[in-house]
């Protein structure tokens, strides 16, 4: 991730990451309010997550720069 006052730009990696987490294409993403948006709608637990990703949302909620 790479980052600039209110500028972020995901990594090609990153994004294949998170859509598979998730579902949802994260490469549109390009400041940090579409950032804190996008991560709470879609890393959110849901009741039906696997144990290991429940964790590894928490895990991206807490350290993403948002």
């Amino acid at each position: 991730m790479l980052l600039h006052q209110d500028q972020i730009r995901l990594t090609r990696r990153e994004c294949q990451v998170l859509q598979k987490l998730t579902g949802a294409d994260p490469s549109g993403i390009t400041n940090r309010q579409q950032l804190q948006r996008w991560t709470e709608t879609h890393l959110t637990s849901l009741p039906d997550d696997d144990p290991a990703v429940a964790a590894i949302k928490a895990i991206l909620r807490q350290h993403l720069p948002v």
